[in-house]
């Protein structure tokens, strides 16, 4: 059995030599197109400059480490090159019209490998150009460079100039230092017991300020209870139905907030209720009762709902609200009791709240004069401890300030001698001279090109291959049918005999019906087949052609054979057995026998029953008890009866003839039938419980043995080369090619509805 990898790589060279014409031309047509566009495209010349790399002398140690410094600077250095830095200031200066990224495209800088050179390549149309882009921008890295080393340099030696003023400020600062320590600490200790004394009033300041500002807040907190609601907002639960719902609230309001005293002097109830009513019905009261609640009226139509009555000789205030919703108008007296008692509280809590806040910032002041003179006390301390202790390091660090002092200046002397040695990192060997020549790549395009219309061509091959589902190989009637093919049969090729049988018994399609004829009889070995029915699922498949030539085989192997032509639509093989229509099928049934209806042929064993007369009702003929008794007669004097039907898909006519057949023999045209109509043909057989016995693929490539060429073909090795050449190379896909063929060439019993056919006459 041949491996998976095998069958696979078959495959693969089959899809190529069927599709090599799309692979050929799409390969031609980038050729031609890169070689038309190349052909247009303006010469490009190419300047050339070489730099050397020279690393800085302080890191040169030994000749090893200088080659490889230098190799990585000439790395680093080719990868400035298109910098941007680099770029923005050759344009600045060239006063060109490209942008950095257009730029950089035409420069390539590359290090040579195990130098210390750069090679710096500009591309242009114009070679004048190219050269002098090449040579400024050499010129300006040879600057950048220069002034990166400058800058490098610069930082280094200011930062040790710094260093030294730095340490020369403190050594002139030390000495002085030494002599003020002593007078510092005598200063230090009088100070000390002055603010000692300053803080011990703070204190005492702070003390009575805290007293008086925790007496004011218990004042603040008892004016909380001068307003408070002793009886919630309730309605009376029988009310008189004219009037509306009125919800009463009773607050206790101290007197001494309307008059100012103390709770002695009583207004009279009328002011009193005005005043009350004033407050309780103030705009920005009624207000924030509307925007809290989110009340539809104004303040005007609020107010107009509210009455405010004092309760006489007492402090309370009773406050009413009518309402038709008797919830709304408890809602709303709540709501305005509680918003009346916070701006109360808050009128009466300002004097005193301003108070605090005077109270609580002179607090705050002396809590920070305390702080600040703790800390200065603790600072003058310290200060006083250190000039103690500062006088005996003050010697040696003098002498460590002098030592560093002059290891700087050394330094500073080597980093300036270096620095004027770092001017030469970067030397421009030679310049770029003006190529006389541009530079070829037409080649190199074209040769991709032709690369890339491969892989297309051969891609799109692929795509179409697999996006067809035309049934094609023996192969595909296994994957996508799960059928047996019985039988390949190659396509007859034009203006020669059609039952090749006879005409050409050492022919290839010869060879190929007496293959399928023995299939067929290992077949009727397993299960007894004395009805086989030939069909298809379209027309132009062939399958007139395979009945007579089958017929002819089976009956050369010594076979007695019937072959019916049951196709009561488009008859056909009377045409290729060469004899007259005469009373056929048709006339059997209706007479209820066939004999002396049944026509001889020239091949001995080989009866064919044609059509006869074509009924008005070709199914409802086919269908009747007298076709299954004229069917079981025949069966019973012969050993094989082949009928030529219909196709499945057409009408219904195979499909009856299949459910009263031992065998079904389903004929398929290579390339040409889809997948999806032989599934439904399959479906109609399964529907009629018919005996599917396998697939006759007609029309396939000629692929042969080379023994067929030794074995009676000598005369056709030409014609046979060209058919061969031409179906194996150049089959173009179907959807390219004529919708059907002439019957000569397809042998079926259809015509080509792409060709005008003549009319069959009835004998």
């Amino acid at each position: 059995m041949p491996s998976q990898d095998g069958i696979e790589l078959r495959r693969i060279i089959y899809v190529i030599r069927r599709w090599l014409w799309l692979i050929i031309g799409c390969t031609l047509l980038a050729v031609v197109t890169a070689y038309y566009v190349t052909s247009k495209m303006p010469p490009v010349y190419n300047a050339t400059v070489n730099i050397l790399v020279e690393p800085a002398q302080a890191s040169i140690t030994s000749g090893y480490t200088d080659l490889v410094a230098g190799e990585r600077l000439a790395i680093t250095y080719s990868q400035m090159v298109t910098g941007r830095s680099i770029l923005d200031e050759v344009i600045s200066q060239l006063g060109l019209k490209e942008n950095p990224t257009a730029l950089a495209k035409k420069v390539t800088a590359e290090s040579i490998k195990n130098t210390q050179l750069i090679r710096l390549s500009v591309e242009d149309s114009s070679a004048t150009r190219a050269t002098f882009l090449a040579n400024t921008i050499a010129d300006v890295l040879a600057k950048h460079v220069q002034s990166l080393q400058a800058v490098r340099y610069t930082a280094s030696l200011t930062g040790m100039q710094e260093k030294i003023k730095e340490l020369s400020t403190l050594i002139d600062e030390t000495t002085p230092k030494i002599n003020a320590l002593n007078a510092t600490a005598i200063e230090k200790g009088a100070e000390l017991t002055r603010r000692q004394s300053l803080l011990d009033g703070y204190r005492g300041d702070y003390r009575a300020l805290q007293q008086s500002f925790q007496t004011l807040q218990l004042t603040v907190e008892q004016l909380t209870d001068k307003v408070h609601i002793v009886e919630a907002a309730q309605v009376p639960q029988v009310a008189d139905p004219k009037k509306p719902p009125v919800a009463t609230l009773t607050l206790l309001v101290d007197q001494s907030l309307m008059t100012g005293s103390s709770g002695y002097f009583t207004p009279a109830s009328g002011q009193l209720s005005v005043t009350y009513g004033q407050m309780m019905m103030s705009q920005s009261l009624l207000e924030a009762v509307i925007a809290k609640l989110g009340l539809t009226e104004n303040p005007a139509m609020l107010a107009a709902k509210i009455d405010v009555q004092p309760v006489i000789n007492t402090q309370l205030v009773r406050l009413s609200v009518a309402d038709p919703s008797p919830t709304r108008a408890k809602l709303i007296a709540d709501t305005l009791a509680e918003i009346f008692i916070d701006q109360t509280q808050t009128l009466l809590a300002k004097p005193y709240t301003d108070r605090l806040a005077v109270m609580q910032k002179q607090m705050d002041g002396l809590s920070a004069q305390i702080e600040q003179t703790q800390a200065d006390i603790e600072t003058l301390m310290a200060e006083k401890s250190q000039a103690e202790t500062e006088l005996p390091p003050l010697a040696s660090l003098l002498a460590g300030y002098r030592a560093d002092f002059q290891i700087l200046q050394q330094n500073y002397e080597q980093t300036s001698s270096n620095a004027a040695g770092a001017s030469d990192a970067v030397v421009i060997l030679d310049q770029a001279h003006v190529p006389e020549t541009p530079i070829q790549r037409n080649l190199l395009y074209i040769s991709i090109a032709a690369v890339v219309g491969l892989m297309v061509g051969t891609g799109l091959a692929f795509v179409l291959e697999q996006l067809n589902d035309r049934i094609r190989t023996s192969q595909d009637v296994t994957e996508k049918l799960g059928l047996t093919t019985l039988g390949m049969i190659a396509g007859l090729p034009r203006r020669e005999e059609e039952l090749v049988v006879n005409a050409q018994p050492r022919s290839y399609q010869a060879e190929a019906f007496r293959m399928l004829g023995t299939n067929i009889r290992l077949s009727n070995i397993v299960k007894t087949i004395h009805t086989l029915v030939v069909t298809s699922p379209e027309s132009s498949e062939g399958k007139s052609l395979i009945v007579a030539n089958l017929a002819i085989a089976l009956a050369n192997m010594g076979m007695k054979v019937v072959a019916v032509d049951a196709d009561l639509r488009l008859p056909r093989l009377h045409r290729l057995f060469g004899i007259g229509l005469g009373e056929g099928l048709t006339e059997s049934l209706l007479k209820g026998s066939f004999e002396g209806i049944i026509q001889t042929t020239k091949f001995e064993g080989l009866k064919v029953l044609t059509s006869g007369t074509l009924p008005p009702n070709p199914a409802e003929v086919l269908s009747s008890p007298q076709m299954t008794k004229m069917l079981d007669k025949l069966a019973k004097n012969v050993d094989l009866v082949i009928i030529d039907s219909t196709p499945l898909l057409a009408v219904a006519d195979a499909t009856i003839l299949a459910s009263k057949s031992d065998g079904v023999l389903l004929v398929l045209r290579s390339g040409h039938t889809p997948s999806q109509a032989v599934r439904d043909a399959i479906e109609r057989l399964h529907q009629v419980r018919a005996n599917l016995i396998g697939v006759v693929l007609n029309d396939v490539s000629t692929r042969r043995d080379n023994y067929y060429k030794y074995y009676g073909h000598e005369d056709n090795k030409a014609m046979d080369y060209f058919r061969s050449w031409r179906r194996t190379l150049v089959t173009f896909p179907p959807r390219f090619r004529r919708n059907g063929k002439s019957a000569k060439e397809t042998g079926d019993s259809v015509p080509d509805p792409n060709i005008e056919q003549e009319p069959v006459q009835i004998d």
